[in-house]
């Protein structure tokens, strides 16, 4: 945290090969956050609220890869809604995932293995409960990539 840099380019997401709809990214690369909304943080609460969401990933260290970009949005979004005590409406279907997550094996396990960029807590977690790790590694592929499908298992298991 003592090198991240903070931008503001309004309207800039050009620049980054990033859609127009993107508010803020973090930038692993070169450890910074851009925001893309507005120039200013005082009283603009959507600006803090997409610094804080940005500032999660920061410190996440990039958390999990991008194939498990459901859990990392999911997560990312709704610590940014428990510590800005806010209700968020962004990223709903990978929130949806991450709760579930949290269900299953408890939300501190959830955080670590998001802090730690590590899914195999959440893989090990989950073999305790589906009694194997191929099954658990199956139950996972399934909350990541589709909670409607996750759904229909669950009925049917």
């Amino acid at each position: 945290l003592e090198t991240l840099k903070i931008k503001y380019e309004k309207n800039k997401q050009y620049k980054y090969n990033l859609d127009s709809s993107v508010n803020g990214c973090y930038r692993k690369e070169d450890n910074e956050i851009i925001i893309f909304t507005s120039g200013r943080l005082e009283n603009d609460i959507k600006t803090k609220k997409i610094l804080f969401h940005e500032l999660i990933h920061a410190v996440s260290n990039g958390s999990f890869k991008m194939e498990n970009l459901a859990l990392t949005e999911g997560i990312t979004e709704i610590q940014n809604a428990e510590y800005m005590k806010t209700y968020s409406n962004n990223y709903i279907e990978e929130q949806t995932y991450a709760r579930i997550l949290c269900e299953l094996i408890g939300p501190e396990k959830v955080k670590e293995a998001f802090f730690k960029g590590n899914l195999d807590i959440i893989t090990n977690e989950l073999t305790k409960i589906c009694g194997n790790e191929e099954t658990a590694k199956k139950y996972l592929i399934l909350i990541i990539n589709n909670a409607l499908l996750l759904f229909k298992w669950l009925l049917i298991a």
